[in-house]
């Protein structure tokens, strides 16, 4: 699938749950502080997608528009 990528991630943890795994942290709590990590660590990811590579990177599988604001 050259130039194709995913557009949705669906991912299930039952199979996991099935042999005995439990979440730490619910999901909702965890997407919370990941997003609230980022928001503090601008200066770890900002100088990323300044770089060419990445920019071409996006460019190439999710097309011109994406990562424009950032």
């Amino acid at each position: 699938r050259k130039g194709a990528h995913d557009k949705r991630y669906s991912m299930s943890s039952l199979k996991l749950q099935t042999l005995g795994w439990t979440p730490v942290v619910p999901f909702e709590n965890g997407i919370r502080e990941t997003i609230a990590w980022f928001v503090q660590h601008e200066r770890w990811w900002r100088p990323i997608v300044k770089e060419l590579g990445y920019q071409e990177f996006i460019r190439k599988f999710y097309g011109s528009g994406l990562g424009q604001d950032l």
